[in-house]
């Protein structure tokens, strides 16, 4: 079965102004999808809350960890996934986590920024194959990315084919749409 990276903000939900995203609609649409999530293997922030309701609607955790990382942070590493890989770097890990059939982008700060780009970057220069990336606007928090990327096309500086496998979406309903009409291709 398929299996979803998830990138999103890996801080304290405590120290993040506003409302909550929707975990709970969201990952009801993509276990129809996709089996198992992968992803940064943090209890905090987003990352811990979509980990816990892709668990509790039954999908398979698979959590990628930089050594470095488990060692300096050991309480905030996640000990329930059903896989736990250990890499070398930052840079591994990212690469691991593109080794999947679809990746969803909530909120994040320059971290969640950095795996997107470095996502669009390998297929736009044919590294990596196109693959869907679901970008949640929660709040229209990528409104002015979103444009940027799209002056980015109109100027010539950001190859349309690129972004041609990035979808946004600010509702459970809208990302199903979109998941139904790509498996019905």
């Amino acid at each position: 079965m398929k299996r979803i990276t998830f990138f999103g903000s890996g801080t304290e939900i405590e120290s993040i102004e506003g409302a909550i995203p929707d975990f709970e609609n969201v990952v009801d649409v993509i276990k129809d999808y996709y089996h198992t999530l992968v992803y940064g293997g943090t209890n905090i922030g987003y990352m811990n809350f979509f980990a816990e309701q892709c668990r509790t609607q039954g999908m398979e955790i698979e959590s990628v960890i930089p050594v470095w990382f488990a060692e300096k942070y050991p309480n905030i590493v996640c000990n329930k996934s059903d896989t736990q890989i250990l890499v070398d770097s930052l840079s591994k890990r990212k690469l691991r986590l593109m080794e999947t059939d679809a990746i969803i982008c909530y909120p994040g700060g320059v971290g969640t920024f950095d795996e997107m780009f470095d996502v669009l970057a390998r297929i736009s220069l044919g590294e990596l194959k196109q693959t869907p990336m679901f970008i949640y606007n929660f709040e229209r928090f990528y409104s002015p990315l979103l444009l940027q990327m799209e002056y980015g096309i109109k100027t010539k500086y950001i190859k349309e084919a690129a972004l041609e496998s990035v979808y946004t979406f600010e509702h459970s309903n809208q990302l199903r749409s979109v998941l139904k009409n790509l498996n019905d291709k």
